[in-house]
């Protein structure tokens, strides 16, 4: 039996189109062996958020007569997407600022002191039934890591607004690992005709981040969490060059960085 599985695109991301990996089903109904037959084609749509009614409309796109061999999925909860084996996900609460140390797999000290600090911000459209219970200003955090030796990393991968704390708390650090995620506020409209802008999303646009951190005193600084239509991931492109020639490197998969 062929089975097609086909996730819709997630709210709030009207560009993106991934793979899912179905780790156990969220639910199962029997039905009888003479409903279908055992060569019939399956098409199974995942609908999450506000793109419910969208699936009918995607049907013209599938062969084998999708219209009639649609099982349509609504509203799944999207912690079985976080949550799928207990105790995959424990939360903690986590005083800002306070410094803790990190442990590894095996509950060993790994040497590595971190610390929080709490950016104002909203929740992510996926955040639904823990929303009411979280405080606003801990929708996004900034984590600052300390090693024995006294070196200290900055990983801020999402941030929609620079204050004079968050800048202060950045000085100095030997490697700022900073939100790269778009280029420009409008990058989504522009690129693929539709979608919220970068601030509307939570984050700064990297033309932004090179006005708003060109004499901040770091040791290394690089941009990460890239979106695909981010045009500083193309080496040739203006945008990257412009990004070099501020002092700042494009992160790539796998990169390991030795300070």
């Amino acid at each position: 039996m062929e089975v097609l599985v086909v996730a819709e695109r997630l709210a709030g991301e009207e560009a993106m189109h991934g793979v899912m990996k179905v780790i156990r089903p969220v639910g199962v109904h029997s039905e009888a062996a003479v409903a279908r037959r055992q060569h019939q084609a399956r098409i199974i749509q995942i609908a999450l958020g506000n793109h419910d009614e969208a699936a009918a409309e995607r049907l013209a796109e599938f062969p084998h007569g999708g219209g009639q061999l649609l099982e349509h999925v609504q509203g799944v909860e999207t912690e079985y997407g976080v949550n799928r084996v207990e105790p995959q996900v424990v939360w903690t609460s986590i005083d800002s600022e306070a410094l803790f140390s990190l442990q590894s797999a095996n509950g060993k000290d790994s040497g590595l002191r971190c610390a929080i600090h709490y950016l104002t911000g909203r929740y992510p459209k996926y955040v639904k039934s823990e929303a009411a219970n979280l405080a606003r200003d801990e929708a996004t955090a900034a984590l600052f890591f300390a090693s024995a030796a006294g070196k200290r990393v900055a990983y801020i991968p999402a941030v929609g607004s620079m204050s004079d704390a968050l800048l202060e708390k950045i000085r100095h650090v030997d490697l700022l690992l900073f939100d790269g995620t778009f280029w420009s506020d409008d990058e989504l409209a522009r690129v693929l005709g539709s979608g919220e802008t970068a601030h509307q999303m939570g984050h700064i646009p990297v033309e932004e981040s090179l006005r708003l951190l060109k004499n901040i005193e770091v040791g290394r600084k690089m941009f990460i969490h890239l979106k695909n239509t981010n045009p500083i991931l193309n080496e040739a492109s203006r945008e990257h060059q412009v990004v070099r020639q501020a002092g700042w490197e494009v992160a790539e998969d796998n990169w390991q960085v030795e300070l």
